[in-house]
């Protein structure tokens, strides 16, 4: 299964979670299926153009992920997405 990995400041918007597993195809599908599992958490990572917030990481199998596109990027059943929130402060 694809595992995603959430960041603490997204975790009360998947029940407390901060790993997630689902099977899918391609991005689109894996964010497809967080939102059966936590609608809000998309637009905590996309803005309403659908793309990448400034201040997140997207991360696939390691490599960052700048625009996502139309979503068609594979993913294989052991593939680790990575979502990284920026902190800011003094």
């Amino acid at each position: 299964m694809i595992r995603i990995e959430f960041p603490s400041q997204l975790s009360a918007l998947v029940a407390g979670r901060t790993r997630l597993e689902v099977t899918a195809s391609n991005l689109k599908e894996v964010f497809n299926k967080i939102d059966e599992t936590a609608p809000m958490v998309r637009s905590q990572i996309f803005d309403a153009n659908g793309a990448i917030r400034q201040f997140v990481g997207l991360f696939l199998d390691e490599h960052q992920i700048h625009e996502i596109g139309d979503g068609t990027q594979p993913v294989h059943e052991d593939s680790r997405i990575l979502i990284v929130m920026a902190v800011a402060g003094g």
